[in-house]
């Protein structure tokens, strides 16, 4: 009989605790806000006002030491002459060394080392990318590995992060409308992504003359104006998407 009454009694307290937690459970979840999320996007085209040139570099030489010195002399000449293009010299980087052994395989034993660099050339007049890219190309710089572009002004970026704000709240305006609640205020918001596409159109025609680009008192000649390299940098597109939740 105790043993029953014992178990009745925990039985009972068990009950009890489960209610008082389910209470609880439920009032939290009563007293959370009722909130609405919503992503707004915004799409703007523009001019590029800077490109970015990346020329691959490669010596090869029976040292280490020697095949360095003669990289080391094609980028002094490059950086001299595509100053002179209007590029500043903090413009001009280098990245991704690599040192590797060379190696004949007919003789089937090592052949010296070479070199390899990545050369950086900051453009800020994309007018000038062409007579840069003859510059660097007519002092010992034959690979382009890339073109890119952007468009650095502020504004350009604080008018797309607005419209897609106002894209965001006349969603949450039309949702909350629809539900027959009123919007409330913003709880959060943030950028979601922000990047710029590539060019609507973007190509190099290289016509067939001489690569000498500067003249024999290393001035740029009057031609300077028609470069031989045509760089059409079209149009760049900012996307940039927001995400912000408001309380209902």
């Amino acid at each position: 009989m105790k043993s029953a009454v014992a178990a009745i009694v925990v039985g009972f307290v068990l009950a009890a605790g489960a209610m008082a937690i389910g209470a609880r459970w439920l009032g939290a979840a009563h007293d959370q806000p009722r909130v609405i999320t919503v992503t707004g996007d915004s799409r703007l085209t523009g001019e590029p006002d800077l490109a970015r040139l990346m020329f691959g570099v490669q010596k090869s030489g029976k040292t280490v030491a020697e095949a360095e010195r003669l990289m080391s002399d094609v980028i002094s000449k490059v950086i001299a002459v595509v100053e002179k293009a209007g590029v500043k010299k903090q413009d001009v980087a280098t990245s991704e060394l690599q040192i590797r052994q060379g190696w004949d395989y007919r003789k089937n034993r090592p052949s010296g080392y070479e070199v390899s660099t990545m050369l950086t050339i900051t453009v800020r007049n994309v007018q000038h990318v062409g007579r840069v890219v003859d510059s660097a190309v007519a002092n010992g710089l034959n690979r382009l590995e890339g073109v890119s572009y952007d468009v650095r002004g502020p504004e350009w970026r604080r008018k797309a992060l607005a419209e897609a704000l106002a894209e965001a709240r006349a969603k949450a305006e039309a949702m909350a409308a629809g539900t027959g609640q009123h919007l409330g205020r913003v709880v959060s918001v943030r950028e979601a992504m922000v990047s710029q596409a590539s060019p609507a159109d973007e190509y190099y025609d290289r016509r067939f003359r001489s690569l000498g680009y500067l003249d024999a008192s290393g001035k740029l000649p009057e031609e300077e104006a028609m470069p031989r390299t045509r760089s059409l940098p079209g149009q760049r597109a900012m996307i940039v998407q927001v995400e912000v939740v408001y309380e209902l």
